[in-house]
């Protein structure tokens, strides 16, 4: 869990350093989050949580806030990132 924040503040203030708390604890404990899917609801849906996900290696999925318009470099991103997981995944040899 990351810090509480007064409730007067919307879902992705502070994100990076709230983010980096969890990715913390969670390698504290020997969790490799690299690879990992993020699911997220809409108060998620900004450019800088993306690139954040990305960064950390994580794949974002994160419902589109649709009170605000998304940008075409955002969706770029998403479609290559998919894309390339989704060769990743296509790539691996099954044993057998």
């Amino acid at each position: 869990m990351s810090t509480p924040q007064d409730g007067s503040h919307h879902e992705i203030f502070e994100i990076e350093k709230s983010f980096r708390e969890i990715i913390d604890q969670l390698e504290s404990a020997g969790i490799d989050t690299r690879g990992i899917f993020l699911n997220a609801d809409a108060g998620f849906d900004s450019d800088q949580f993306r690139n954040i996900c990305i960064r950390q290696e994580i794949e974002p999925n994160i419902k589109t806030n649709t009170r605000i318009p998304s940008s075409a470099i955002s969706l770029i991103i998403i479609l290559m990132s998919s894309y390339t997981a989704r060769e990743q995944l296509l790539s691996v040899q099954m044993p057998g």
